[in-house]
């Protein structure tokens, strides 16, 4: 989390490494997510099989 800090901090600074830090934000956050949503699935699936017993 802590490269999340100088990346917001360089939004508005035109620099040439700000891109290779974007594709190196795009994978991370897009696994966040992931595994976020796997989380919330995994959790239906275990109350809905308690349900069913």
């Amino acid at each position: 989390m802590q490269s999340l800090y100088p990346f917001v901090g360089e939004t508005h600074v035109p620099r040439p490494e700000l891109p290779p830090k974007l594709m190196q934000r795009v994978p991370s956050r897009g696994s966040v997510l992931l595994l976020i949503f796997y989380s919330l699935v995994h959790r239906c699936a275990w109350l809905i099989l308690r349900l069913y017993q």
